[in-house]
Protein backbone atom coordinates (compact mmCIF):
# COMPACT_ATOMS: atom_id res chain seq x y z
CA UNK A 1 0.00 0.00 0.00
CA UNK A 2 1.07 3.35 -0.70
CA UNK A 3 2.39 5.73 1.77
CA UNK A 4 -0.26 8.22 3.11
CA UNK A 5 -3.19 6.45 1.30
CA UNK A 6 -5.68 4.14 3.01
CA UNK A 7 -9.30 2.94 2.41
CA UNK A 8 -12.23 2.53 4.36
CA UNK A 9 -15.19 0.23 3.50
CA UNK A 10 -18.33 1.03 5.39
CA UNK A 11 -21.24 -1.52 5.06
CA UNK A 12 -24.76 0.28 5.97
CA UNK A 13 -28.25 -1.39 6.45
CA UNK A 14 -31.60 -0.61 6.81
CA UNK A 15 -33.93 -3.36 8.29
CA UNK A 16 -36.90 -1.13 8.57
CA UNK A 17 -37.89 2.70 7.70
CA UNK A 18 -37.89 3.51 11.33
CA UNK A 19 -34.57 2.04 12.21
CA UNK A 20 -31.71 4.38 11.78
CA UNK A 21 -28.27 3.00 9.09
CA UNK A 22 -26.15 1.25 11.23
CA UNK A 23 -22.61 0.53 10.52
CA UNK A 24 -21.65 -3.16 10.38
CA UNK A 25 -18.28 -2.93 10.49
CA UNK A 26 -15.05 -1.93 8.75
CA UNK A 27 -12.01 -2.83 6.37
CA UNK A 28 -8.60 -1.84 5.31
CA UNK A 29 -8.13 -2.85 2.19
CA UNK A 30 -5.51 -2.28 -0.62
CA UNK A 31 -7.06 0.02 -3.91
CA UNK A 32 -5.91 -2.85 -5.82
CA UNK A 33 -8.54 -5.29 -3.85
CA UNK A 34 -11.52 -3.11 -4.19
CA UNK A 35 -14.24 -3.30 -7.31
CA UNK A 36 -14.08 -1.30 -9.91
CA UNK A 37 -17.02 1.02 -9.77
CA UNK A 38 -18.21 4.08 -11.90
CA UNK A 39 -21.27 4.44 -10.39
CA UNK A 40 -21.58 8.44 -9.15
CA UNK A 41 -18.88 10.10 -7.66
CA UNK A 42 -18.75 13.12 -5.75
CA UNK A 43 -15.69 15.22 -4.47
CA UNK A 44 -15.60 16.72 -0.86
CA UNK A 45 -13.39 18.57 0.76
CA UNK A 46 -12.19 19.34 4.88
CA UNK A 47 -9.75 20.12 7.12
CA UNK A 48 -7.94 17.14 7.21
CA UNK A 49 -9.57 14.82 4.49
CA UNK A 50 -9.68 15.36 0.47
CA UNK A 51 -11.29 12.72 -1.81
CA UNK A 52 -14.43 10.99 -3.60
CA UNK A 53 -17.22 9.20 -2.20
CA UNK A 54 -18.32 6.06 -4.76
CA UNK A 55 -21.99 5.02 -4.09
CA UNK A 56 -22.61 1.01 -5.28
CA UNK A 57 -24.94 -1.38 -4.39
CA UNK A 58 -24.38 -5.58 -3.10
CA UNK A 59 -26.56 -8.33 -2.80
CA UNK A 60 -28.81 -8.64 -0.13
CA UNK A 61 -30.58 -10.87 1.86
CA UNK A 62 -34.01 -12.17 3.46
CA UNK A 63 -32.10 -12.63 6.92
CA UNK A 64 -29.81 -11.79 8.93
CA UNK A 65 -28.29 -15.60 9.09
CA UNK A 66 -28.78 -16.77 5.76
CA UNK A 67 -26.09 -14.48 4.16
CA UNK A 68 -25.14 -16.68 1.42
CA UNK A 69 -28.56 -16.60 -0.57
CA UNK A 70 -27.88 -13.11 -2.58
CA UNK A 71 -30.47 -11.08 -4.81
CA UNK A 72 -29.74 -7.61 -6.00
CA UNK A 73 -32.57 -5.80 -4.78
CA UNK A 74 -32.80 -2.21 -5.14
CA UNK A 75 -34.76 0.36 -3.14
CA UNK A 76 -37.99 0.83 -4.30
CA UNK A 77 -41.11 2.21 -2.71
CA UNK A 78 -43.20 -0.57 -3.28
CA UNK A 79 -41.33 -2.93 -1.45
CA UNK A 80 -41.50 -1.03 1.77
CA UNK A 81 -43.76 -3.78 3.46
CA UNK A 82 -41.25 -6.48 2.34
CA UNK A 83 -38.81 -8.69 5.08
CA UNK A 84 -35.69 -7.70 3.18
CA UNK A 85 -32.64 -6.04 4.18
CA UNK A 86 -30.65 -3.30 2.13
CA UNK A 87 -27.31 -3.22 2.27
CA UNK A 88 -25.72 -0.29 0.11
CA UNK A 89 -21.82 -0.28 0.51
CA UNK A 90 -19.75 3.24 0.69
CA UNK A 91 -16.42 3.26 0.16
CA UNK A 92 -14.17 6.34 1.17
CA UNK A 93 -10.62 6.78 -0.77
CA UNK A 94 -8.96 8.68 1.88
CA UNK A 95 -5.88 11.31 0.47
CA UNK A 96 -4.13 12.92 2.30
CA UNK A 97 -0.67 14.10 3.26
CA UNK A 98 -0.69 13.45 6.97
CA UNK A 99 1.48 11.37 8.60
CA UNK A 100 0.07 7.44 8.31
CA UNK A 101 -0.14 7.84 12.15
CA UNK A 102 -2.72 10.22 12.17
CA UNK A 103 -4.60 8.69 8.70
CA UNK A 104 -3.77 5.53 11.31
CA UNK A 105 -6.06 6.79 13.86
CA UNK A 106 -8.68 8.19 11.34
CA UNK A 107 -9.49 4.88 10.18
CA UNK A 108 -9.80 2.94 13.70
CA UNK A 109 -12.83 5.53 15.07
CA UNK A 110 -15.38 3.62 16.12
CA UNK A 111 -18.93 4.86 14.05
CA UNK A 112 -22.09 3.42 14.85
CA UNK A 113 -24.54 5.28 13.11
CA UNK A 114 -24.68 7.47 10.23
CA UNK A 115 -26.00 10.42 12.63
CA UNK A 116 -22.80 10.81 13.67
CA UNK A 117 -21.76 12.17 10.48
CA UNK A 118 -22.28 16.05 10.05
CA UNK A 119 -25.27 17.34 7.53
CA UNK A 120 -22.35 18.78 5.44
CA UNK A 121 -20.83 15.76 4.77
CA UNK A 122 -24.07 13.58 4.20
CA UNK A 123 -25.55 16.25 1.84
CA UNK A 124 -22.41 15.83 -0.59
CA UNK A 125 -23.56 11.98 -0.01
CA UNK A 126 -27.19 12.10 -0.67
CA UNK A 127 -26.23 14.79 -4.00
CA UNK A 128 -24.39 11.58 -5.33
CA UNK A 129 -27.08 9.27 -4.78
CA UNK A 130 -29.80 7.96 -7.39
CA UNK A 131 -33.50 9.34 -7.55
CA UNK A 132 -34.52 5.76 -6.09
CA UNK A 133 -31.93 5.72 -4.08
CA UNK A 134 -32.51 9.18 -2.30
CA UNK A 135 -36.52 8.33 -2.11
CA UNK A 136 -35.28 5.40 -0.01
CA UNK A 137 -33.01 6.59 2.46
CA UNK A 138 -35.93 9.22 3.01
CA UNK A 139 -37.94 6.35 4.99
CA UNK A 140 -35.38 5.40 7.18
CA UNK A 141 -35.16 8.34 10.16
CA UNK A 142 -36.06 11.84 10.65
CA UNK A 143 -33.16 13.47 10.11
CA UNK A 144 -32.15 11.55 7.15
CA UNK A 145 -35.74 12.33 6.05
CA UNK A 146 -35.55 16.05 6.38
CA UNK A 147 -31.69 16.31 4.59
CA UNK A 148 -33.50 14.67 1.29
CA UNK A 149 -35.90 17.25 0.86
CA UNK A 150 -33.78 20.59 0.89
CA UNK A 151 -33.63 22.54 -2.24
CA UNK A 152 -29.90 21.66 -2.92
CA UNK A 153 -30.79 18.37 -3.44
CA UNK A 154 -33.73 18.63 -5.88
CA UNK A 155 -32.38 21.28 -8.09
CA UNK A 156 -29.68 18.82 -8.75
CA UNK A 157 -31.56 16.19 -9.22
CA UNK A 158 -34.23 18.87 -11.62
CA UNK A 159 -31.49 19.69 -13.53
CA UNK A 160 -29.55 16.08 -14.36
CA UNK A 161 -32.80 14.28 -14.73
CA UNK A 162 -35.07 17.16 -16.64
CA UNK A 163 -33.29 19.78 -17.77
CA UNK A 164 -30.08 18.00 -18.90
CA UNK A 165 -32.22 15.01 -20.83
CA UNK A 166 -34.45 17.65 -22.46
CA UNK A 167 -37.80 16.67 -20.89
CA UNK A 168 -40.71 18.57 -21.08
CA UNK A 169 -40.96 20.54 -17.66
CA UNK A 170 -43.98 20.23 -15.75
CA UNK A 171 -45.47 23.38 -13.81
CA UNK A 172 -45.83 27.07 -14.37
CA UNK A 173 -43.04 29.01 -16.05
CA UNK A 174 -41.30 30.69 -13.33
CA UNK A 175 -37.68 31.74 -12.79
CA UNK A 176 -35.77 28.47 -11.17
CA UNK A 177 -34.73 30.71 -8.35
CA UNK A 178 -38.50 31.14 -7.64
CA UNK A 179 -39.33 27.75 -7.12
CA UNK A 180 -39.22 25.80 -3.41
CA UNK A 181 -37.46 22.64 -2.64
CA UNK A 182 -41.10 20.68 -2.81
CA UNK A 183 -42.13 21.85 -5.63
CA UNK A 184 -38.93 21.21 -7.63
CA UNK A 185 -39.18 17.55 -6.52
CA UNK A 186 -42.72 17.17 -7.65
CA UNK A 187 -41.30 18.44 -11.07
CA UNK A 188 -38.63 15.92 -10.91
CA UNK A 189 -40.64 12.93 -10.53
CA UNK A 190 -43.84 13.54 -12.28
CA UNK A 191 -41.21 14.75 -15.84
CA UNK A 192 -40.06 11.17 -15.01
CA UNK A 193 -42.96 9.42 -14.73
CA UNK A 194 -44.45 11.08 -18.05
CA UNK A 195 -41.17 10.34 -19.73
CA UNK A 196 -41.27 6.59 -18.41
CA UNK A 197 -45.40 6.01 -19.62
CA UNK A 198 -44.79 7.91 -23.05
CA UNK A 199 -42.41 5.58 -24.25
CA UNK A 200 -44.02 2.84 -23.10
CA UNK A 201 -48.11 3.59 -22.82
CA UNK A 202 -50.29 0.63 -21.68
CA UNK A 203 -52.34 -1.27 -23.82
CA UNK A 204 -55.73 0.60 -22.42
CA UNK A 205 -58.20 2.70 -23.16
CA UNK A 206 -57.43 6.21 -20.72
CA UNK A 207 -60.22 7.73 -19.07
CA UNK A 208 -61.26 10.99 -19.25
CA UNK A 209 -63.26 13.86 -17.44
CA UNK A 210 -65.85 15.52 -18.84
CA UNK A 211 -66.61 19.21 -17.89
CA UNK A 212 -70.43 19.62 -16.20
CA UNK A 213 -71.44 22.20 -19.00
CA UNK A 214 -75.26 22.91 -19.49
CA UNK A 215 -76.76 21.63 -22.20
CA UNK A 216 -76.60 23.91 -25.39
CA UNK A 217 -74.41 26.38 -23.78
CA UNK A 218 -72.59 28.33 -26.12
CA UNK A 219 -68.99 27.12 -26.64
CA UNK A 220 -66.70 28.66 -29.04
CA UNK A 221 -63.21 26.81 -27.64
CA UNK A 222 -61.20 25.55 -24.63
CA UNK A 223 -57.81 26.70 -23.48
CA UNK A 224 -55.24 24.57 -21.27
CA UNK A 225 -53.56 26.58 -18.92
CA UNK A 226 -49.95 25.66 -19.17
CA UNK A 227 -48.04 23.64 -16.41
CA UNK A 228 -51.48 24.04 -13.94
CA UNK A 229 -54.91 22.16 -13.30
CA UNK A 230 -56.81 25.03 -15.21
CA UNK A 231 -58.80 25.06 -17.80
CA UNK A 232 -60.53 27.78 -19.53
CA UNK A 233 -63.89 27.51 -21.62
CA UNK A 234 -64.80 30.60 -24.28
CA UNK A 235 -68.19 31.71 -24.68
CA UNK A 236 -69.87 34.03 -26.07
CA UNK A 237 -70.08 37.04 -23.31
CA UNK A 238 -67.97 35.25 -20.43
CA UNK A 239 -64.61 33.33 -19.86
CA UNK A 240 -64.83 30.05 -17.42
CA UNK A 241 -62.03 29.11 -15.56
CA UNK A 242 -62.26 25.72 -14.47
CA UNK A 243 -59.84 23.73 -11.33
CA UNK A 244 -59.31 19.80 -13.41
CA UNK A 245 -58.41 17.35 -11.01
CA UNK A 246 -58.21 14.54 -14.04
CA UNK A 247 -55.12 12.67 -12.34
CA UNK A 248 -56.74 10.90 -9.49
CA UNK A 249 -59.07 7.72 -9.32
CA UNK A 250 -61.74 7.89 -11.06
CA UNK A 251 -63.52 7.69 -7.69
CA UNK A 252 -62.29 11.17 -6.72
CA UNK A 253 -62.33 12.92 -10.29
CA UNK A 254 -63.47 16.89 -9.34
CA UNK A 255 -63.97 19.82 -11.61
CA UNK A 256 -64.88 22.88 -10.11
CA UNK A 257 -65.52 26.20 -11.42
CA UNK A 258 -62.86 28.77 -10.12
CA UNK A 259 -63.97 32.16 -11.36
CA UNK A 260 -65.74 33.86 -14.14
CA UNK A 261 -64.75 36.94 -16.53
CA UNK A 262 -67.58 38.23 -18.10
CA UNK A 263 -67.67 40.93 -21.19
CA UNK A 264 -70.53 43.61 -21.63
CA UNK A 265 -69.90 42.88 -25.68
CA UNK A 266 -69.62 39.61 -27.21
CA UNK A 267 -66.14 37.46 -27.40
CA UNK A 268 -64.37 37.24 -30.67
CA UNK A 269 -61.26 35.77 -30.21
CA UNK A 270 -59.30 34.79 -26.94
CA UNK A 271 -55.34 33.87 -27.39
CA UNK A 272 -52.73 32.69 -24.99
CA UNK A 273 -49.62 33.77 -24.33
CA UNK A 274 -46.96 31.19 -26.46
CA UNK A 275 -44.18 32.55 -24.59
CA UNK A 276 -46.12 30.06 -21.77
CA UNK A 277 -46.98 33.08 -19.33
CA UNK A 278 -50.45 32.89 -17.39
CA UNK A 279 -51.77 35.42 -19.34
CA UNK A 280 -54.39 35.59 -22.45
CA UNK A 281 -55.77 38.53 -24.94
CA UNK A 282 -59.64 38.62 -25.34
CA UNK A 283 -60.68 40.26 -28.57
CA UNK A 284 -64.35 41.59 -28.26
CA UNK A 285 -66.28 44.01 -30.63
CA UNK A 286 -64.34 47.14 -29.38
CA UNK A 287 -61.39 46.22 -27.57
CA UNK A 288 -58.40 44.05 -26.67
CA UNK A 289 -58.21 43.07 -23.03
CA UNK A 290 -55.28 41.33 -21.61
CA UNK A 291 -55.58 39.22 -18.50
CA UNK A 292 -53.62 36.92 -16.11
CA UNK A 293 -54.85 34.33 -14.82
CA UNK A 294 -53.21 33.40 -11.49
CA UNK A 295 -54.19 31.59 -8.34
CA UNK A 296 -57.31 30.48 -10.42
CA UNK A 297 -58.41 34.61 -10.60
CA UNK A 298 -58.76 36.69 -13.44
CA UNK A 299 -56.73 39.82 -13.10
CA UNK A 300 -56.84 42.97 -15.67
CA UNK A 301 -53.68 44.11 -17.10
CA UNK A 302 -53.82 46.71 -20.26
CA UNK A 303 -56.68 47.45 -22.43
CA UNK A 304 -56.62 48.59 -26.64
CA UNK A 305 -59.56 50.72 -27.99
CA UNK A 306 -60.88 49.74 -31.35
CA UNK A 307 -57.71 47.68 -32.84
CA UNK A 308 -57.93 47.73 -36.64
CA UNK A 309 -57.50 43.76 -37.27
CA UNK A 310 -58.45 40.27 -36.03
CA UNK A 311 -56.38 39.18 -32.76
CA UNK A 312 -54.25 35.66 -34.11
CA UNK A 313 -51.22 36.13 -32.04
CA UNK A 314 -49.52 36.64 -28.71
CA UNK A 315 -45.99 36.88 -27.78
CA UNK A 316 -44.72 38.35 -24.70
CA UNK A 317 -45.59 42.30 -25.04
CA UNK A 318 -46.66 42.23 -28.49
CA UNK A 319 -50.03 41.08 -29.64
CA UNK A 320 -50.59 39.75 -33.31
CA UNK A 321 -53.27 41.77 -35.10
CA UNK A 322 -53.82 40.26 -39.04
CA UNK A 323 -55.35 43.14 -40.95
CA UNK A 324 -55.89 41.00 -44.07
CA UNK A 325 -59.85 41.02 -45.47
CA UNK A 326 -61.67 38.27 -46.02
CA UNK A 327 -62.28 36.95 -49.70
CA UNK A 328 -64.13 39.42 -51.80
CA UNK A 329 -63.47 42.04 -49.78
CA UNK A 330 -61.33 44.93 -52.08
CA UNK A 331 -60.10 46.70 -48.78
CA UNK A 332 -55.88 47.92 -48.47
CA UNK A 333 -54.75 44.85 -46.21
CA UNK A 334 -51.81 45.79 -44.30
CA UNK A 335 -51.08 42.72 -43.48
CA UNK A 336 -50.28 41.38 -39.71
CA UNK A 337 -49.42 44.32 -37.36
CA UNK A 338 -47.51 43.71 -33.69
CA UNK A 339 -48.76 46.29 -31.11
CA UNK A 340 -46.78 46.59 -27.86
CA UNK A 341 -49.77 46.21 -25.29
CA UNK A 342 -47.14 47.30 -22.36
CA UNK A 343 -45.97 50.80 -23.45
CA UNK A 344 -47.96 53.67 -24.08
CA UNK A 345 -46.36 54.19 -27.70
CA UNK A 346 -48.77 54.39 -30.58
CA UNK A 347 -46.39 53.18 -32.99
CA UNK A 348 -46.64 49.55 -34.57
CA UNK A 349 -44.69 47.04 -36.50
CA UNK A 350 -46.47 45.95 -40.35
CA UNK A 351 -45.32 42.49 -41.37
CA UNK A 352 -46.65 43.00 -45.44
CA UNK A 353 -48.48 40.66 -46.27
CA UNK A 354 -49.55 39.92 -50.34
CA UNK A 355 -52.59 38.19 -52.28
CA UNK A 356 -50.39 35.24 -53.36
CA UNK A 357 -49.63 34.26 -49.38
CA UNK A 358 -53.05 33.53 -48.98
CA UNK A 359 -55.04 33.40 -45.62
CA UNK A 360 -53.01 33.93 -42.03
CA UNK A 361 -52.67 30.34 -40.22
CA UNK A 362 -50.32 30.46 -37.75
CA UNK A 363 -47.25 32.15 -36.53
CA UNK A 364 -44.20 31.01 -34.11
CA UNK A 365 -40.56 32.48 -33.03
CA UNK A 366 -37.92 30.41 -34.07
CA UNK A 367 -34.05 30.72 -34.32
CA UNK A 368 -34.78 34.55 -33.44
CA UNK A 369 -36.91 35.43 -36.18
CA UNK A 370 -40.54 35.82 -36.35
CA UNK A 371 -42.14 32.88 -38.40
CA UNK A 372 -45.54 33.54 -40.24
CA UNK A 373 -47.55 30.90 -41.82
CA UNK A 374 -49.51 31.87 -44.16
CA UNK A 375 -51.95 28.83 -46.34
CA UNK A 376 -49.96 28.55 -49.80
CA UNK A 377 -46.24 30.50 -47.78
CA UNK A 378 -44.19 31.52 -44.78
CA UNK A 379 -42.07 34.19 -44.47
CA UNK A 380 -39.77 34.95 -41.45
CA UNK A 381 -38.80 38.60 -40.01
CA UNK A 382 -36.62 39.59 -37.59
CA UNK A 383 -38.34 39.73 -33.74
CA UNK A 384 -38.47 43.63 -32.30
CA UNK A 385 -36.93 43.83 -28.87
CA UNK A 386 -38.54 47.41 -28.12
CA UNK A 387 -41.87 48.76 -28.69
CA UNK A 388 -42.28 51.88 -31.73
CA UNK A 389 -43.45 55.37 -31.75
CA UNK A 390 -44.37 55.35 -35.53
CA UNK A 391 -45.85 52.49 -37.81
CA UNK A 392 -42.86 50.62 -38.72
CA UNK A 393 -42.49 48.47 -42.05
CA UNK A 394 -40.63 45.61 -40.99
CA UNK A 395 -39.33 43.65 -44.45
CA UNK A 396 -39.35 39.57 -44.37
CA UNK A 397 -36.21 38.02 -44.43
CA UNK A 398 -36.67 35.11 -46.26
CA UNK A 399 -40.42 33.34 -48.01
CA UNK A 400 -40.76 30.02 -48.46
CA UNK A 401 -43.48 28.62 -50.92
CA UNK A 402 -45.45 25.31 -49.82
CA UNK A 403 -45.64 22.74 -52.17
CA UNK A 404 -49.21 22.13 -51.56
CA UNK A 405 -51.33 24.75 -49.95
CA UNK A 406 -52.41 23.49 -46.60
CA UNK A 407 -55.07 24.08 -44.00
CA UNK A 408 -56.20 23.83 -39.96
CA UNK A 409 -55.67 22.27 -38.36
CA UNK A 410 -52.07 23.25 -37.89
CA UNK A 411 -49.27 22.62 -34.92
CA UNK A 412 -45.45 24.07 -34.82
CA UNK A 413 -43.40 22.77 -33.21
CA UNK A 414 -39.37 22.93 -32.68
CA UNK A 415 -38.75 19.75 -30.81
CA UNK A 416 -37.13 21.59 -28.17
CA UNK A 417 -38.31 21.60 -24.43
CA UNK A 418 -38.96 25.10 -22.83
CA UNK A 419 -36.56 26.32 -20.82
CA UNK A 420 -36.73 27.79 -17.35
CA UNK A 421 -35.44 31.56 -16.60
CA UNK A 422 -32.66 31.63 -14.72
CA UNK A 423 -31.26 28.16 -15.92
CA UNK A 424 -27.49 27.03 -16.56
CA UNK A 425 -26.70 23.51 -17.39
CA UNK A 426 -24.53 22.42 -19.96
CA UNK A 427 -27.20 19.24 -20.91
CA UNK A 428 -26.65 16.89 -23.74
CA UNK A 429 -23.98 17.50 -26.11
CA UNK A 430 -26.06 17.69 -29.75
CA UNK A 431 -24.09 15.44 -32.86
CA UNK A 432 -22.11 16.91 -34.56
CA UNK A 433 -24.24 17.23 -37.48
CA UNK A 434 -27.73 18.13 -36.10
CA UNK A 435 -29.60 21.03 -37.57
CA UNK A 436 -31.93 23.01 -35.43
CA UNK A 437 -35.34 23.03 -37.39
CA UNK A 438 -39.15 23.47 -36.72
CA UNK A 439 -41.87 21.04 -37.95
CA UNK A 440 -45.18 22.44 -39.25
CA UNK A 441 -47.56 19.97 -39.47
CA UNK A 442 -51.09 20.79 -41.56
CA UNK A 443 -54.16 19.15 -42.73
CA UNK A 444 -54.12 17.46 -46.18
CA UNK A 445 -53.68 19.64 -49.68
CA UNK A 446 -57.14 21.01 -50.85
CA UNK A 447 -57.68 17.87 -53.21
CA UNK A 448 -59.97 14.23 -52.62
CA UNK A 449 -57.87 11.76 -51.25
CA UNK A 450 -56.08 8.87 -53.39
CA UNK A 451 -53.74 6.71 -54.32
CA UNK A 452 -50.26 8.30 -55.28
CA UNK A 453 -46.38 8.06 -54.58
CA UNK A 454 -47.16 10.39 -50.70
CA UNK A 455 -50.40 9.02 -49.99
CA UNK A 456 -49.75 5.56 -50.20
CA UNK A 457 -52.43 4.34 -47.76
CA UNK A 458 -55.17 7.44 -49.14
CA UNK A 459 -54.50 9.95 -46.37
CA UNK A 460 -51.90 12.06 -45.25
CA UNK A 461 -50.86 15.53 -43.80
CA UNK A 462 -48.44 18.07 -44.98
CA UNK A 463 -45.14 17.94 -42.97
CA UNK A 464 -43.00 21.13 -43.85
CA UNK A 465 -39.24 21.43 -42.04
CA UNK A 466 -37.83 24.90 -41.83
CA UNK A 467 -34.14 24.78 -40.53
CA UNK A 468 -31.29 26.56 -40.31
CA UNK A 469 -28.88 26.48 -43.48
CA UNK A 470 -26.23 28.80 -42.32
CA UNK A 471 -26.12 30.35 -38.69
CA UNK A 472 -23.19 32.74 -39.34
CA UNK A 473 -25.67 34.07 -42.06
CA UNK A 474 -28.96 33.74 -40.65
CA UNK A 475 -30.23 31.77 -43.72
CA UNK A 476 -32.93 29.19 -43.47
CA UNK A 477 -34.00 26.38 -45.51
CA UNK A 478 -37.56 24.70 -46.17
CA UNK A 479 -37.71 21.46 -46.91
CA UNK A 480 -40.96 18.69 -47.29
CA UNK A 481 -40.82 15.47 -45.53
CA UNK A 482 -44.20 13.70 -46.22
CA UNK A 483 -46.61 11.76 -43.87
CA UNK A 484 -48.85 9.60 -44.80
CA UNK A 485 -51.99 7.85 -42.61
CA UNK A 486 -53.99 4.98 -42.72
CA UNK A 487 -57.01 6.97 -41.57
CA UNK A 488 -58.76 10.36 -41.38
CA UNK A 489 -56.74 12.99 -39.83
CA UNK A 490 -59.19 15.02 -37.75
CA UNK A 491 -56.76 17.30 -35.45
CA UNK A 492 -53.20 17.67 -33.95
CA UNK A 493 -51.73 19.22 -31.20
CA UNK A 494 -48.08 19.26 -30.47
CA UNK A 495 -46.19 20.64 -27.92
CA UNK A 496 -42.52 22.51 -27.92
CA UNK A 497 -40.94 18.96 -27.00
CA UNK A 498 -42.05 17.47 -30.05
CA UNK A 499 -44.35 15.50 -27.61
CA UNK A 500 -47.90 15.70 -28.97
CA UNK A 501 -51.40 14.06 -29.48
CA UNK A 502 -53.57 13.58 -32.78
CA UNK A 503 -57.18 12.62 -33.74
CA UNK A 504 -57.42 9.53 -36.14
CA UNK A 505 -61.07 8.32 -37.03
CA UNK A 506 -61.84 9.67 -33.36
CA UNK A 507 -59.08 7.82 -31.89
CA UNK A 508 -56.73 9.69 -29.67
CA UNK A 509 -53.13 8.86 -30.79
CA UNK A 510 -49.60 10.08 -30.12
CA UNK A 511 -46.54 12.01 -31.79
CA UNK A 512 -42.93 11.91 -30.55
CA UNK A 513 -39.69 13.62 -31.74
CA UNK A 514 -37.94 11.37 -34.29
CA UNK A 515 -34.69 11.53 -36.10
CA UNK A 516 -34.77 11.93 -39.55
CA UNK A 517 -30.92 11.80 -42.06
CA UNK A 518 -31.78 13.70 -45.11
CA UNK A 519 -29.02 15.65 -47.16
CA UNK A 520 -28.51 18.68 -45.30
CA UNK A 521 -27.68 16.57 -42.00
CA UNK A 522 -29.97 15.17 -38.83
CA UNK A 523 -33.23 16.51 -38.35
CA UNK A 524 -35.42 16.20 -35.30
CA UNK A 525 -39.19 16.03 -36.30
CA UNK A 526 -42.27 15.11 -35.55
CA UNK A 527 -43.89 12.15 -36.36
CA UNK A 528 -47.02 10.36 -35.59
CA UNK A 529 -47.62 6.74 -34.79
CA UNK A 530 -50.93 5.56 -36.58
CA UNK A 531 -49.54 1.96 -36.00
CA UNK A 532 -50.09 1.42 -32.33
CA UNK A 533 -52.67 1.36 -29.51
CA UNK A 534 -54.33 4.40 -29.24
CA UNK A 535 -54.17 6.78 -25.79
CA UNK A 536 -58.28 6.87 -25.78
CA UNK A 537 -61.54 6.58 -28.15
CA UNK A 538 -63.40 9.84 -28.65
CA UNK A 539 -67.60 9.53 -28.40
CA UNK A 540 -68.82 9.99 -31.80
CA UNK A 541 -71.55 12.76 -32.57
CA UNK A 542 -74.90 11.87 -32.42
CA UNK A 543 -76.29 11.35 -36.21
CA UNK A 544 -77.46 13.85 -38.04
CA UNK A 545 -80.06 14.51 -40.73
CA UNK A 546 -79.89 16.49 -43.74
CA UNK A 547 -81.65 19.30 -42.61
CA UNK A 548 -79.43 19.64 -39.74
CA UNK A 549 -76.60 21.95 -39.75
CA UNK A 550 -72.85 19.78 -40.04
CA UNK A 551 -70.87 18.91 -36.84
CA UNK A 552 -68.23 21.21 -35.28
CA UNK A 553 -64.87 20.32 -36.22
CA UNK A 554 -63.25 18.39 -33.21
CA UNK A 555 -60.70 20.87 -31.16
CA UNK A 556 -57.52 19.42 -29.36
CA UNK A 557 -55.12 21.21 -26.84
CA UNK A 558 -51.82 19.39 -25.08
CA UNK A 559 -50.00 20.81 -21.95
CA UNK A 560 -46.79 18.42 -22.68
CA UNK A 561 -45.11 19.43 -19.40
CA UNK A 562 -48.37 18.36 -17.39
CA UNK A 563 -49.40 15.29 -19.72
CA UNK A 564 -52.93 17.15 -19.64
CA UNK A 565 -55.05 16.71 -23.08
CA UNK A 566 -58.67 18.59 -23.60
CA UNK A 567 -61.08 17.31 -26.96
CA UNK A 568 -63.87 19.66 -27.60
CA UNK A 569 -66.63 16.60 -29.13
CA UNK A 570 -69.87 18.25 -30.47
CA UNK A 571 -69.43 20.88 -27.75
CA UNK A 572 -68.47 18.67 -25.06
CA UNK A 573 -65.37 19.10 -23.08
CA UNK A 574 -63.52 16.13 -22.58
CA UNK A 575 -60.09 16.10 -19.69
CA UNK A 576 -57.67 13.42 -20.35
CA UNK A 577 -54.31 12.99 -17.74
CA UNK A 578 -51.40 10.61 -19.02
CA UNK A 579 -50.76 9.73 -15.55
Amino acid sequence: MPAGRENLKLKVKRVEREEAPTILGYQEAPSANLPDITTSNVVFSGSTVRGSVTFCRVPGHPTQTSSSASSALGPHEHDRDRDWILQTVIIMRLVTSRPPSLLHTMTNMQLSTLDQLIDDVLLQLFLGLPLTDLLSVRQTCKRLSHLTKLRIIWYKRFSLEVLDKHLPVPGPFLPVNDIAANELEWRTRRALQLDKYWRAPPRHSLPSLQLPLSDGEDLQKTILLYGTDGLLTVHDHKLRLWQVDASSPSAERRTRLAAEWVSPTPITEVVRDALFSSCIAVQTQDSVELISVDSFQFFHLSHIDSPSGTLVGFYDQFILLNTVNPPGDETASQGVVLVDWRADAEGRYILPWLPIYGQFVSFTVFASYLVIVWDSCLATFPLPTHSADTDIVVEAVQKFRFRHRIQTPVSLSSCKSRTLPGVAHSGDAPMENAVECLTIIAGPPEQPYGWGPYMPYGGGMNRSVLYVADRERGLLGLANLPMSVAGEFEGIAVGPSGRGVWIEDHNLRQCSPKAAITGGGLFTTVECDDYSYPLASLPRPKAESLTEPAAAPLQLDFDDGMGRIAVVVAKEVHVIDLL
